[in-house]
């Protein structure tokens, strides 16, 4: 119990936002004591106030008092950081309490106060107006807000006029409210009430726990995507890569089977496809291989293709290097309510950005769609659609964040969530250190050794894929493949040792990539003649490696014979989308 009056004033001036205090007053001076310190200290802290009027004291009197306290109160009024209502106006517009629709009033109010730029709203209401036949009704009211309150960014006043309650209803009004005002013995004081401060503790406790749980169940389903993402890609389509490479070796030995050949060719380049679109709906491999703008940059492209959805992007120069699980759960979000809009907006256009500032990340989307109440529920997502929103929500709260939605019908919505980013960076073009200029294509020259084969080292952590390509290399009389690494460190070695006339280069392997290894090897041994060989298909994938000293940029799944003609002729071989990728993007 707070004892002192100065000290009970002050502990009332601070009112953190999620308070639920009672106030039992007997005069309007009472009110005017405590309310008008009350709500300026709410201003000089940067809160929105509002001043629900009481028999007591009406509209102009409670704006007088505010305005002998505050001298600039015209100028707060103007900017919308305080507004008084008459109780009628508030609460029985239509001669009945409504508890829903005070309570959506509330709700319209935070949103205008995130919206004019204020960190919380502080408010106070009186029920002097509230009769017998009411009485109940405002008590089921004021048990709601007693629930909720902890979960909205609003401390709230309550204000009881001693006169008019009965000893009941005095019990009533102090078992639904967290903090009790009161003065005794002249001298006011702040008292707890027990058994509300223990359920909002429990409360508190139980919704904490839903957080973590809620958070380590799509962490753990985030892995699993993941792992099904790694296996689809390491093993499945590397498969069909080696398959399709030893279909194109048997039409060239078996000319009478080559229509055969390449129609289960087209069949596994399908899946192949079907395969790489999987991958990327579960968990894209560029999010964790490039970053989150690459990402996101692939998401709107995603959704214009298959959602008709065009995303404007506004996105950091430079790719932010963030902790995986932030950088993951970003880029679902962005996914979840891309998906949102797509499904309930009614537009065709989107706006996504993400924003680096002061040790924090943004998100946010936005769209001009039909829009939904966001107070009433009216117009808003499914409920399968909730349950993602819920999920987002339970997860910020865990990882110290916030969440934001801005909508009403007929002006569109905006989302926006922040995390703690404390060790965000953006990521610096790395310097491209090679042993010489990087030479064209079409102008590359193959040393060989005296029997004229062109030399080659394999590299690639999938052996299945490695003998294909060697089988497939191995039928033509011009080439000797002459060693086959596992990992990037492991090609940097051989190549010192072996020193081949031409690496074939996969990319993504584990230790050290193939984007580094092409590096190293090209600053000892710039003669070497890079090719790179992928399943992705992204245009970074090319450009890094192209920038890293590589001559070339395949596709795994393109034409073998693209792959042959590259390693065999000094020339360019015909172009194909799998090449054209790398030239497109090279400049």
């Amino acid at each position: 119990m707070v004892n002192d009056q100065d000290r009970a004033l002050a502990a009332l001036c601070n009112l953190r936002a999620g308070t639920h205090l009672c106030h039992f007053y007997q005069t309007p001076d009472d009110l005017l004591e405590t309310l008008v310190p009350y709500f300026k200290a709410g201003l000089e802290q940067n809160q929105m106030c509002i001043w629900i009027a009481s028999q007591a004291i009406d509209v102009d009197e409670a704006r007088q008092a505010m305005a002998r306290a505050v001298p600039d109160l015209q100028r707060r009024i103007d900017r919308g950081q305080i507004e008084f209502h008459p109780y009628r106006d508030w609460y029985i517009p239509d001669g009945r309490v409504d508890p829903q629709r005070v309570l959506q009033g509330w709700v319209r109010k935070q949103q205008e106060m995130r919206e004019r730029g204020f960190e919380s709203l502080r408010v106070t209401g009186d029920t002097a107006w509230c009769g017998q036949e009411d009485w109940r009704t405002f008590m089921s009211y004021e048990e709601y807000v007693a629930r909720e309150l902890g979960n909205y960014p609003i401390a709230a006043v309550c204000t009881y006029d001693l006169e008019r309650c009965r000893a009941a209803e005095l019990m009533d009004a102090a078992r639904t409210h967290e903090l009790v005002l009161v003065r005794r013995d002249g001298q006011w004081d702040l008292l707890e009430s027990s058994p509300l401060r223990h359920a909002r503790e429990q409360l508190r406790d139980s919704h904490a726990k839903l957080q973590a749980l809620a958070h380590q169940l799509c962490e753990a389903e985030r892995g699993e995507r993941r792992r099904i993402a790694n296996y689809l890609h390491d093993s499945v389509q590397q498969t069909l890569a080696a398959a399709q490479m030893s279909l194109a070796q048997l039409r060239e030995q078996y000319p009478p089977a080559a229509e055969h050949a390449d129609h289960v060719r087209q069949l596994v380049r399908d899946s192949i496809t079907q395969c790489r679109s999987l991958t990327s709906q579960i968990s894209p491999p560029l999010l964790y291989e490039a970053g989150l703008c690459a990402a996101l940059k692939w998401l709107a492209t995603w959704f214009k293709d298959n959602q008709r959805l065009h995303v404007e992007l506004d996105l950091p120069a430079a790719e932010p290097r963030l902790e995986e699980a932030t950088r993951a759960f970003l880029f679902e979000t962005g996914r979840e309510l891309l998906f949102n809009a797509a499904k309930h907006a009614a537009t065709d256009r989107a706006a996504l950005a993400v924003r680096l500032n002061a040790g924090q990340v943004e998100l946010s989307i936005r769209d001009d769609g039909r829009g939904f109440d966001t107070s009433a529920g009216e117009g808003a997502p499914s409920n399968g659609d909730q349950f993602g929103l819920f999920s987002i929500r339970q997860r910020i709260g865990v990882m110290g964040g916030q969440f934001h939605v801005d909508s009403a019908p007929g002006r569109g919505c905006r989302v926006w969530l922040t995390l703690p980013a404390s060790s965000a960076t953006v990521d610096e073009p790395r310097p491209v250190a090679v042993g010489g200029p990087p030479v064209s294509a079409a102008a590359a020259k193959i040393s060989s050794n005296g029997n004229g084969h062109i030399r080659v080292l394999l590299v690639d952590d999938h052996r299945i894929l490695r003998e294909g390509i060697a089988l497939l290399l191995g039928s033509s009389p011009k080439v000797e493949v002459i060693g086959q690494a596992s990992d990037g460190l492991e090609a940097v070695e051989m190549a010192r040792r072996l020193r081949p006339d031409v690496v074939v280069m996969d990319i993504s392997m584990p230790g050290m990539d193939g984007i580094e290894a092409t590096r190293r090897a090209l600053r000892e041994q710039p003669h070497i003649r890079v090719i790179g060989l992928s399943m992705h298909e992204q245009p970074h994938m090319s450009q890094s490696m192209l920038l890293a000293g590589a001559q070339l940029y395949l596709r795994k799944d393109g034409p073998a014979e693209e792959l042959l003609a590259a390693v065999t002729a000094g020339a360019r071989p015909q172009p194909h989308e799998s090449l054209c990728l790398a030239t497109r993007h090279a400049g």
